[in-house]
């Protein structure tokens, strides 16, 4: 277990689901794992996430009316987190992978 500024930080090599261990602990952690076997899409579709995927679940707490707001500002600043790596891993390792596509499951 690691500390991320104020961020707990748990890195498992396999759970069933990274949103079901960010459970177990207090808000201000982050669940992040290799391989996720049992996780839940939307419409209770299974979530396979095999190694070398990005699984990673945030546990927050926040008031009911800012949340529908926060959902879509931390999707966002997400995406443009890992939009930014992927670009500079992409140009320096794979110069022939122009694009790549980045999904997020809130």
């Amino acid at each position: 277990m690691e500390y991320i500024n104020d961020w707990k930080w748990v890195d498992l090599d396999e759970v069933e689901s990274t949103n079901d261990e960010a459970k177990k602990y207090a808000a201000g952690t982050i669940v992040s794992a290799k391989r996720q076997t049992a996780g839940r899409g939307r419409r209770g579709r299974s979530w396979i996430g095999l190694e070398g995927n990005l699984l990673v679940s945030f546990h927050m707490e926040f008031e009911a009316r800012v949340l529908s707001r926060m959902v879509i500002r931390i999707g966002l600043a997400v995406f443009e987190a890992v939009k930014y790596f992927a670009e500079i891993t992409t140009v320096a390792t794979l110069p022939i992978m122009p694009s790549f596509s980045i999904r997020i499951k809130y």
